[in-house]
């Protein structure tokens, strides 16, 4: 093994689990260390200092004492941060490019396996000084070293991890605060990670995913079309946000009614599609359904670049909806947010108010068509309370019985094992329709066989007795209940029979004569029959109180 084969195996798992915190992929993490810190071999990387990703302490840093070592850079002396730990720096440097926001936001809405693009955008964000005419030599390295050691598998291996565990990599984005990053708190992004406030509750959340600073571009209410150039209603409000962010459901118990809709003017009963397959007007999209006491509320994503969900699906508020993007009729790339109440639109800001307030979340919503004012903030002054928590109730009640009814299936099923371990060979071989045929017709040498269940050694009583046993096995499993049931509702049937002086008690002369004029079936049918509806109950009491077992 190579020296930069050791480094990928030594590191890859730090790597893989700051793509499924994070969302960073595990690849461009350990190109990233590996060019930075020389495989590990130069100075700044080595114990004590751990700075495998040569960020620079700036002066926040410095101010607060926070440890530093020194390292000469492009000829120049200058301080770096100096971590406690391998880890902490690989820690660092995901949260270092998360809250540099003014640098590295074009990278927030990628997939957590584009390494690509999030090569060029660290690129393009200056991590690396781009000298004149080689502006794009830092993707370059970085994508040749991804190359090279094939580090895109364990992209894919944080993905596969992440699902296992029912999460989604970047999942950790909206847990990272400022003190967690102290050198970015310098930058002020103009869309802010969901550092403290992205707003994701129990059963409730903010539906863009890394967001809490939103720049809504066009409002609810009358409009100039910005393609048509024609005053029109505008049912939803427009949010600039980069193709690729995750749209999520914004809460639990809901429906998708609808998945790429649009106008139909063939009268096909589809949407006309535009050159790219896609709806011609919203694009790709979903709908979704919640109900609240007696109110549906319809929300809307529209221009989506990929579709995570199909009609009828049940969705809660950590269900991936799908991307965003630019597709259908608009301008750029966003998200046309649009909210009904039983049937009709209204203003979005006032539903997100109420998803604010129970997701707890801090995010804003700047109105840039006036003045940039915070129109969520304004909006949750007027929510009501009371209605929001009687939802919340509701929701809590509803997981509640949701759990309570899944532990007792989980106890029927338990209780259900434990006969069936508690039951004899006899009894577990005929508690199925397979069961009873090779129980009724095994290889086992057949008189020792049947001697194996008690029987008498009469052959042909023994073989009535067995089918008659059969019977009632078959009953049994085909109206799911238990043998035992069964044979009480036979008792009951012979005590009714008893009592209207029913006697039809087989005469042993019959068996006898069977075997000395051969069997007749017809006549055999007619005596099996006739057991089962009178005598064999009480015959076969007699036989239980010689050998001392129970059939139930």
């Amino acid at each position: 093994m190579s020296r930069e084969e050791a480094f990928f195996e030594k590191y890859k798992e730090l790597a893989v689990r700051q793509q499924i915190k994070y969302g960073i992929p595990a690849s461009v993490t350990l190109a990233q260390a590996a060019i930075e810190s020389s495989y590990g071999d130069n100075v700044a990387a080595k114990q004590p200092n751990n700075n495998f990703f040569g960020i620079h302490a700036v002066d926040p840093w410095l101010k607060r004492g926070d440890p530093v070592m020194y390292y000469r850079d492009n000829g120049s002396l200058v301080p770096f941060t100096k971590h406690e730990s391998v880890e902490a720096s690989f820690e660092y440097h995901s949260k270092f490019l998360l809250l540099n926001s003014r640098q590295y936001g074009r990278c927030y809405g990628l997939s957590a396996t584009d390494a690509d693009g999030w090569a060029m955008g660290i690129c393009k964000g200056g991590y690396a000084e781009r000298l004149p005419g080689k502006e794009d030599a830092y993707y370059h390295k970085l994508m040749k070293v991804i190359k090279d050691y094939h580090l895109d598998k364990y992209d894919q291996d944080a993905v596969e991890r992440a699902a296992k565990q029912n999460l989604v990599c970047g999942y950790d984005r909206k847990n990272i605060s400022v003190e967690a990053a102290r050198p970015s708190v310098s930058a002020a992004p103009k869309h802010d990670m969901a550092m403290t406030g992205q707003g994701s509750s129990e059963h409730f959340r903010m539906p863009i995913e890394g967001y809490t600073n939103m720049d809504m571009t066009s409002p609810f209410g009358p409009r100039i079309h910005p393609v048509t150039k024609v005053k029109s209603q505008h049912n939803g409000i427009d949010i600039a946000i980069p193709t690729g962010t995750q749209l999520f459901s914004s809460e639990d118990r809901g429906v998708v009614k609808r998945v790429n809709w649009g106008v139909d003017k063939n009268g096909d009963g589809k949407a006309d599609l535009d050159k790219n397959g896609n709806p011609v007007i919203n694009g790709k999209c979903v709908e979704v359904e919640y109900r609240h006491g007696n109110d549906v509320y319809t929300v809307q994503y529209l221009h989506m670049s990929r579709v995570d969900v199909k009609e009828g699906q049940e969705v809660d508020h950590n269900t991936l909806l799908g991307l965003s993007g630019s597709t259908g009729r608009g301008t750029g790339a966003h998200l046309h947010y649009g909210v009904m109440k039983n049937g009709q639109y209204i203003n979005p800001v006032t539903y997100l108010a109420d998803i604010a307030v129970l997701s707890e979340s801090d995010a804003k919503i700047k109105d840039l068509k006036h003045g940039s004012r915070d129109v969520l903030a304004m909006e949750k002054q007027n929510v009501n309370t009371g209605e929001l928590l009687a939802h919340k109730a509701d929701l809590d009640r509803t997981n509640g019985d949701s759990q309570q009814m899944q532990q007792q299936n989980d106890l029927a099923l338990q209780q259900q094992q434990m006969q069936q371990q508690q039951q004899t060979p006899g009894q577990q071989q005929v508690s199925s329709p397979d069961g009873l045929i090779r129980y009724l017709f095994g290889d086992k040498d057949k008189q020792g066989w049947l001697n194996s269940f008690g029987g008498s050694g009469d052959l042909l009583a023994d073989l009535l007795g067995i089918l008659f046993k059969g019977t009632i096995a078959l009953f049994a499993w085909h109206n799911k209940t238990t043998e035992k049931e069964v044979e009480q509702q036979m008792d009951q049937r012979q005590d009714l029979k008893e009592k209207e002086k029913y006697d039809a008690t087989i005469d042993s002369t019959t068996v006898d004569r069977s075997r000395k004029n051969g069997v007749n079936v017809k006549e055999l049918q007619d005596q099996v029959a006739l057991q089962a509806d009178a005598g064999l109950g009480e015959l076969d009491q007699q036989r239980q109180q010689q050998r001392g077992v129970s059939l139930g």
